[in-house]
Protein backbone atom coordinates (compact mmCIF):
# COMPACT_ATOMS: atom_id res chain seq x y z
CA UNK A 1 0.00 0.00 0.00
CA UNK A 2 1.26 3.33 -0.75
CA UNK A 3 2.30 5.65 1.74
CA UNK A 4 0.14 8.64 1.80
CA UNK A 5 1.64 12.41 2.01
CA UNK A 6 0.59 14.80 4.35
CA UNK A 7 -2.24 17.19 3.00
CA UNK A 8 -0.44 20.98 3.40
CA UNK A 9 -1.74 23.52 5.97
CA UNK A 10 -3.28 26.66 4.19
CA UNK A 11 -3.65 29.98 6.07
CA UNK A 12 -6.30 32.46 5.24
CA UNK A 13 -4.88 35.92 3.66
CA UNK A 14 -5.40 38.10 7.47
CA UNK A 15 -3.22 34.94 8.96
CA UNK A 16 -0.82 35.59 6.23
CA UNK A 17 -1.08 39.18 7.17
CA UNK A 18 -0.48 39.08 10.60
CA UNK A 19 2.34 36.45 10.38
CA UNK A 20 4.02 38.77 7.86
CA UNK A 21 3.16 42.51 9.72
CA UNK A 22 1.45 43.87 6.65
CA UNK A 23 -1.99 44.23 5.58
CA UNK A 24 -4.54 41.71 4.83
CA UNK A 25 -5.18 43.64 1.39
CA UNK A 26 -1.67 43.32 0.60
CA UNK A 27 -2.20 39.75 1.28
CA UNK A 28 -5.24 39.35 -0.83
CA UNK A 29 -3.42 41.18 -4.05
CA UNK A 30 -0.33 39.22 -3.18
CA UNK A 31 -2.68 35.53 -3.71
CA UNK A 32 -4.86 37.90 -7.00
CA UNK A 33 -1.40 38.59 -8.23
CA UNK A 34 -0.04 35.39 -7.73
CA UNK A 35 2.73 36.66 -6.07
CA UNK A 36 1.89 33.87 -3.76
CA UNK A 37 -0.04 30.63 -4.77
CA UNK A 38 -3.42 30.49 -3.45
CA UNK A 39 -6.62 28.24 -3.29
CA UNK A 40 -10.22 29.81 -3.07
CA UNK A 41 -12.31 27.30 -1.01
CA UNK A 42 -15.87 28.52 -0.30
CA UNK A 43 -15.18 32.16 -1.39
CA UNK A 44 -12.25 31.98 1.19
CA UNK A 45 -8.68 32.44 -0.26
CA UNK A 46 -6.07 30.23 1.48
CA UNK A 47 -2.26 30.09 1.18
CA UNK A 48 -0.09 27.36 1.94
CA UNK A 49 1.76 27.55 4.93
CA UNK A 50 5.16 26.81 2.36
CA UNK A 51 4.27 30.19 0.73
CA UNK A 52 4.73 32.05 3.84
CA UNK A 53 7.94 30.07 4.81
CA UNK A 54 9.02 31.30 1.01
CA UNK A 55 7.79 34.57 1.26
CA UNK A 56 9.63 34.65 5.01
CA UNK A 57 12.78 33.53 3.94
CA UNK A 58 12.70 36.65 0.97
CA UNK A 59 12.39 39.23 3.84
CA UNK A 60 15.23 40.91 4.73
CA UNK A 61 16.22 40.22 8.57
CA UNK A 62 15.68 43.81 10.98
CA UNK A 63 18.82 45.58 12.21
CA UNK A 64 18.82 45.32 15.96
CA UNK A 65 19.67 47.55 17.83
CA UNK A 66 22.23 47.11 20.52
Amino acid sequence: MPTMQPLPTYLTCPEIAAALRIEPSTAYRWARDGIVQSVRVGGIVRVPVAELERIAGKATPSEETT
